[in-house]
């Protein structure tokens, strides 16, 4: 089970990623801020938005040492015919002058992944919409998980992504709706109550 302040399970999964299929661990990328998103498959509703959005939004996340990770159970085949025909994916891919996806597209077909981060919903088969937080040390900082049913708001997860920053690099602590260039909070016990 995943909790917040602990080790990120790792995993190695076949990607779809740069126009090849290759071999990616979640290790790879100690050092970075990562950003690992399930959905529940390709050719689908709703996951097509989530994934343009993120193609659309990938250089915010590389401005501050970030990366992304995208997981379902589909092939690495149905990855990149997706990634191909997509309408709302080559639309971001086209907007944002990129080939390809920017992050690595995981195949999980047998869900050991999924199992791992606890988003497998073994009703209906799929695994659902979980997004973790990972620190360059390779712990969860924050997830979300939700149905298939509802989108993720991407404006808000890189909001939390850069809180999760500031608050590494000064040791301050953020206020509720907090955005970069705001100041934090000491966590003193000077300020305990006077907040």
């Amino acid at each position: 089970m995943v909790v917040v302040d602990r080790p990120a399970p790792d995993f190695e999964g076949t990607a779809y990623f740069n126009g090849q299929v290759t071999k990616i661990k979640l290790s790879d990328y100690r050092g970075k801020w990562v950003l690992v998103c399930f959905y529940p498959g390709d050719f689908t509703y709703v996951c097509a938005t989530e994934v343009a959005g993120i193609i659309k939004n990938y250089e915010n996340l590389q401005q501050f040492g970030g990366v992304g990770i995208a997981i379902s159970a589909d092939s690495v085949h149905s990855h990149k015919m997706w990634a191909e025909t997509s309408p709302a994916i080559t639309s971001a891919l086209k907007e944002t002058g990129k080939k390809f996806p920017p992050m690595p597209m995981v195949a999980d077909p047998t869900f050991e992944i999924g199992r791992k981060y606890g988003v497998v919903d073994e009703k209906e088969g799929v695994e659902t919409r979980g997004r973790f937080i990972v620190d360059p040390d390779g712990i969860v900082r924050g997830y979300e998980v939700l149905n298939a049913t509802v989108g993720r708001n991407l404006e808000e997860t890189f909001r939390q992504l850069q809180a999760f920053k500031f608050v590494r690099d000064t040791g301050k602590v953020t206020q509720a709706g907090w955005k970069p260039g705001e100041e934090g909070i000491e966590p003193k016990i000077e300020n305990a109550g006077r907040i």
